[in-house]
């Protein structure tokens, strides 16, 4: 866990901390602390480097080689409807 919060501190965990840290200094100064609970999620979503907030939920589109071959083997031909 320490490792987590300690490395890969990028650009992007750096300005969701910031997006936080400011949402929750807004809604001090506003005194309106529901708005605490978005602040948090941001902050701590940084922080700990969970979701999507450092890319860590992207797909990963590359494929096997292998598996891109055996789904073409097992589409079956159809046979041709259009006989003239």
């Amino acid at each position: 866990m320490k490792s987590r919060i300690l490395r890969g501190w990028n650009f992007v965990r750096r300005f969701w901390l910031v997006v936080g840290a400011g949402i929750a200094i807004a809604a001090v100064i506003d005194k309106n602390f529901l708005l605490l609970l978005p602040a948090l999620y941001f902050a701590l979503g940084a922080i700990l480097n969970v979701g999507c907030f450092a890319a860590s939920c992207a797909i990963n589109f590359k494929q096997k080689q292998n598996d891109a071959h055996s789904d073409e083997k097992n589409i079956q031909a159809r046979p041709d409807t259009q006989n003239h």
